[in-house]
This record gives structure tokens, sequence and C-alpha cells, in this order.
């Protein structure tokens, strides 16, 4: 993976990947370990939005049926990388 710094308009490369790290499917390892971060912190947000709905609140509860909309949906991307991974992972 590149680190690249933006100063004054330049970009520089700051790190280059090392040769250990291995490429398999469409990510890295490290990006894959952070894209299974993201899918269980999406999970969570879900499922605690979900459970919000229950509320005595019908403004509060509204509120929250949009969010989830949109949580629900970062979700299911997610999911959608973490299958295009696995598929180009397959011999």
């Amino acid at each position: 993976m590149y680190v690249y710094e933006h100063n004054a308009g330049k970009m520089k490369i700051m790190s280059k990947p090392k040769m250990s790290e291995k490429r398999t499917g469409i990510m890295d390892v490290q990006d894959r370990d952070k894209l299974v971060k993201a899918s269980q912190t999406a999970k969570q947000l879900v499922q605690d939005l979900s459970a919000l709905l229950s509320s005595d609140n019908p403004l509060l509860a509204d509120i929250i049926m949009d969010i989830l909309e949109h949580a629900v949906q970062v979700e299911l991307r997610i999911q959608r990388i973490e299958s295009l991974d696995v598929i180009c992972r397959t011999p």
C-alpha cells in the first residue's frame, strides 16, 4: 500500500509496499482486515438502530427509520465488496 503526503499541491510517496504483503483477491491483508472491521461495525449499527425503532417517541422512530435505511445500504455495499473479494480469491 502506498502512503502519500500532500504538501502545497505536490504528492510524494512516503512509503512503498512491503514485499511481504500478500495481495489475494481484490485487496491485501490489511485492507481485508479493515473491511472486516467495517462490516462488523455496520452490522452492529443496524442492530442498534433496529432496537431504537421500538421507541415510544414517534418523531425519534421516524428519524431512526431514515438513518436505518442508510445504514442498511452501507452494510449491503460492504457485503458486496466482501463477496467480490472472495470470488476473486477463488482459484
